[in-house]
Protein backbone atom coordinates (compact mmCIF):
# COMPACT_ATOMS: atom_id res chain seq x y z
CA UNK A 1 0.00 0.00 0.00
CA UNK A 2 2.01 2.94 -1.09
CA UNK A 3 -0.30 5.34 0.52
CA UNK A 4 0.77 3.99 3.99
CA UNK A 5 4.31 5.89 3.46
CA UNK A 6 2.34 9.25 2.63
CA UNK A 7 0.47 10.05 5.65
CA UNK A 8 0.88 12.63 7.28
CA UNK A 9 1.99 15.05 4.72
CA UNK A 10 0.72 18.42 6.27
CA UNK A 11 2.48 17.63 10.15
CA UNK A 12 5.56 16.77 8.21
CA UNK A 13 5.18 20.12 6.00
CA UNK A 14 5.02 21.70 9.07
CA UNK A 15 8.09 19.79 11.09
CA UNK A 16 10.44 20.67 8.38
CA UNK A 17 11.81 23.93 9.20
CA UNK A 18 12.56 22.50 12.67
CA UNK A 19 14.54 19.25 11.58
CA UNK A 20 16.45 21.87 9.45
CA UNK A 21 16.98 24.09 12.32
CA UNK A 22 17.78 20.87 14.32
CA UNK A 23 20.12 19.89 11.22
CA UNK A 24 21.89 22.84 10.86
CA UNK A 25 22.72 23.20 14.86
CA UNK A 26 24.01 19.48 14.44
CA UNK A 27 26.30 20.61 11.68
CA UNK A 28 27.80 23.87 13.01
CA UNK A 29 27.94 23.06 16.70
CA UNK A 30 28.23 19.54 17.28
CA UNK A 31 29.79 17.95 13.96
CA UNK A 32 31.65 21.11 12.99
CA UNK A 33 31.25 21.28 9.47
CA UNK A 34 30.77 24.05 7.06
CA UNK A 35 28.67 24.45 4.36
CA UNK A 36 29.19 26.36 1.22
CA UNK A 37 26.60 26.95 -1.46
CA UNK A 38 28.44 27.91 -4.88
CA UNK A 39 25.66 27.82 -7.23
CA UNK A 40 21.36 28.05 -7.14
CA UNK A 41 20.24 27.71 -10.76
CA UNK A 42 16.85 26.21 -9.92
CA UNK A 43 13.58 27.50 -11.21
CA UNK A 44 10.43 27.88 -9.34
CA UNK A 45 7.20 26.53 -11.74
CA UNK A 46 3.19 26.41 -11.22
CA UNK A 47 0.93 23.86 -12.05
CA UNK A 48 -0.62 24.94 -15.65
CA UNK A 49 -4.54 24.25 -13.63
CA UNK A 50 -3.88 25.49 -10.15
CA UNK A 51 -0.70 27.95 -8.04
CA UNK A 52 1.43 25.38 -6.10
CA UNK A 53 4.87 24.73 -6.90
CA UNK A 54 5.04 21.82 -9.11
CA UNK A 55 6.83 19.32 -7.27
CA UNK A 56 10.11 17.97 -8.89
CA UNK A 57 13.02 15.56 -8.14
CA UNK A 58 16.09 16.38 -6.59
CA UNK A 59 18.64 13.78 -7.99
CA UNK A 60 21.69 13.87 -5.62
CA UNK A 61 25.64 12.85 -5.92
CA UNK A 62 26.24 10.66 -3.04
CA UNK A 63 29.60 10.84 -1.30
CA UNK A 64 28.64 9.99 2.34
CA UNK A 65 27.01 9.17 5.29
CA UNK A 66 25.74 12.98 5.59
CA UNK A 67 24.98 13.39 2.49
CA UNK A 68 20.58 13.77 3.38
CA UNK A 69 21.45 16.46 6.07
CA UNK A 70 23.77 18.78 4.35
CA UNK A 71 21.69 18.76 1.14
CA UNK A 72 18.14 19.06 2.82
CA UNK A 73 19.81 22.01 4.43
CA UNK A 74 21.33 23.51 0.99
CA UNK A 75 17.78 23.22 -0.93
CA UNK A 76 15.47 24.01 2.08
CA UNK A 77 12.55 22.67 0.13
CA UNK A 78 11.06 19.89 2.27
CA UNK A 79 10.83 16.56 0.17
CA UNK A 80 10.95 12.90 0.72
CA UNK A 81 13.92 11.08 0.24
CA UNK A 82 14.44 8.14 -1.34
CA UNK A 83 16.37 5.65 0.84
CA UNK A 84 17.66 1.89 0.39
CA UNK A 85 19.34 -0.38 3.72
CA UNK A 86 15.90 0.19 5.34
CA UNK A 87 17.52 -1.89 8.17
CA UNK A 88 20.71 0.16 9.09
CA UNK A 89 17.91 3.20 10.27
CA UNK A 90 15.69 0.78 12.41
CA UNK A 91 15.41 2.14 15.98
CA UNK A 92 17.89 4.91 15.43
CA UNK A 93 18.42 8.49 15.92
CA UNK A 94 18.39 9.36 12.40
CA UNK A 95 16.07 6.44 11.22
CA UNK A 96 13.20 8.61 13.51
CA UNK A 97 14.37 12.34 12.06
CA UNK A 98 13.88 10.76 8.68
CA UNK A 99 10.52 9.20 9.65
CA UNK A 100 8.68 12.55 10.58
CA UNK A 101 10.37 14.20 7.76
CA UNK A 102 9.51 11.93 4.60
CA UNK A 103 11.03 8.91 3.73
CA UNK A 104 10.52 6.49 1.26
CA UNK A 105 12.41 2.88 1.50
CA UNK A 106 13.97 0.17 -0.76
CA UNK A 107 15.26 -2.89 0.09
CA UNK A 108 18.42 -3.07 -1.70
CA UNK A 109 18.77 -6.91 -1.23
CA UNK A 110 14.85 -7.15 -2.95
CA UNK A 111 15.47 -5.81 -6.76
CA UNK A 112 11.97 -7.06 -7.71
CA UNK A 113 9.28 -6.52 -5.61
CA UNK A 114 10.29 -3.82 -3.17
CA UNK A 115 11.88 -1.57 -6.07
CA UNK A 116 8.38 -1.36 -8.10
CA UNK A 117 6.72 -0.45 -4.55
CA UNK A 118 9.38 2.16 -3.92
CA UNK A 119 9.04 3.30 -7.38
CA UNK A 120 5.27 3.60 -7.25
CA UNK A 121 5.25 5.22 -3.61
CA UNK A 122 7.71 7.93 -5.18
CA UNK A 123 5.55 8.30 -8.17
CA UNK A 124 2.09 8.56 -5.88
CA UNK A 125 4.14 11.51 -3.90
CA UNK A 126 5.11 13.18 -6.55
CA UNK A 127 1.57 13.31 -7.84
CA UNK A 128 0.18 14.65 -4.50
CA UNK A 129 2.80 17.87 -4.78
CA UNK A 130 5.75 15.82 -2.78
CA UNK A 131 9.10 16.79 -3.75
CA UNK A 132 11.61 13.86 -3.66
CA UNK A 133 15.34 13.35 -3.26
CA UNK A 134 16.87 10.45 -5.10
CA UNK A 135 20.05 9.05 -5.16
CA UNK A 136 20.67 7.80 -8.71
CA UNK A 137 24.20 6.27 -8.47
CA UNK A 138 22.64 4.01 -5.75
CA UNK A 139 25.88 4.10 -3.69
CA UNK A 140 28.50 6.07 -2.34
CA UNK A 141 30.72 7.75 -4.78
CA UNK A 142 34.37 6.77 -2.73
CA UNK A 143 36.15 6.62 -6.52
CA UNK A 144 38.80 9.13 -6.93
CA UNK A 145 38.39 9.13 -10.79
CA UNK A 146 34.75 9.79 -11.57
CA UNK A 147 32.87 12.46 -10.45
CA UNK A 148 29.74 10.52 -11.15
CA UNK A 149 29.06 6.81 -11.19
CA UNK A 150 27.04 5.43 -13.83
CA UNK A 151 23.61 5.97 -12.84
CA UNK A 152 20.45 3.69 -12.40
CA UNK A 153 17.41 3.96 -14.39
CA UNK A 154 14.99 5.16 -11.74
CA UNK A 155 15.48 9.16 -11.43
CA UNK A 156 14.67 9.32 -15.32
CA UNK A 157 11.49 6.73 -15.39
CA UNK A 158 9.66 8.18 -12.57
CA UNK A 159 10.40 11.48 -13.89
CA UNK A 160 8.76 9.99 -17.39
CA UNK A 161 5.79 8.92 -15.38
CA UNK A 162 4.87 12.05 -13.62
CA UNK A 163 6.17 14.93 -16.35
CA UNK A 164 8.43 16.20 -13.32
CA UNK A 165 11.45 17.84 -13.82
CA UNK A 166 14.67 16.94 -12.04
CA UNK A 167 16.76 19.31 -10.40
CA UNK A 168 20.66 17.43 -10.28
CA UNK A 169 23.00 18.39 -6.86
CA UNK A 170 26.51 17.87 -6.94
CA UNK A 171 28.15 17.56 -3.07
CA UNK A 172 31.66 17.31 -2.57
CA UNK A 173 33.05 16.98 0.64
CA UNK A 174 36.82 17.68 1.94
CA UNK A 175 37.28 16.89 5.41
CA UNK A 176 34.27 19.00 7.23
CA UNK A 177 33.73 20.93 4.32
CA UNK A 178 31.17 20.49 2.10
CA UNK A 179 30.34 22.04 -0.99
CA UNK A 180 27.14 22.48 -2.94
CA UNK A 181 25.94 22.55 -6.66
CA UNK A 182 22.40 22.86 -7.21
CA UNK A 183 22.23 22.92 -11.05
CA UNK A 184 18.95 23.94 -13.55
CA UNK A 185 15.56 21.95 -14.04
CA UNK A 186 16.35 19.53 -16.57
CA UNK A 187 12.59 18.47 -18.21
CA UNK A 188 13.39 15.38 -19.24
CA UNK A 189 10.59 14.82 -22.15
CA UNK A 190 9.89 18.41 -23.27
CA UNK A 191 8.21 17.05 -26.38
CA UNK A 192 6.12 14.79 -24.54
CA UNK A 193 7.35 11.93 -26.64
CA UNK A 194 5.85 7.98 -26.23
CA UNK A 195 7.53 4.96 -26.84
CA UNK A 196 6.28 2.24 -28.85
CA UNK A 197 8.33 -0.61 -27.53
CA UNK A 198 9.73 -1.23 -24.12
CA UNK A 199 13.55 -1.54 -25.81
CA UNK A 200 12.57 2.74 -27.23
CA UNK A 201 11.92 3.49 -23.75
CA UNK A 202 15.02 2.38 -22.33
CA UNK A 203 17.13 3.70 -25.00
CA UNK A 204 15.92 7.38 -24.76
CA UNK A 205 16.05 6.40 -20.44
CA UNK A 206 19.81 5.67 -21.28
CA UNK A 207 20.20 8.81 -23.20
CA UNK A 208 18.73 11.24 -20.23
CA UNK A 209 21.20 9.43 -17.78
CA UNK A 210 24.48 10.57 -19.90
CA UNK A 211 22.62 14.30 -20.06
CA UNK A 212 21.69 14.51 -16.10
CA UNK A 213 25.74 12.38 -15.25
CA UNK A 214 26.89 15.32 -17.41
Amino acid sequence: NTNQHLKGKVIKDMLHPILLGLMSFARKYINKQKLEIINDRREKKKHSSRKKEKPVIYAITHVGMYDVQVVSEAIRDHQYTFMGDPETMYRTGDGFIMALNGVVYCDNDDKGRDTVTAKNTSIDALNKGINMMIYPEGVWNLSPNLLVLPLFNGVIDIALETDCEIIPVAIEQYDNEFIVNIGKNMNINPEKKTFSTNDERKKYINEQKEILRD
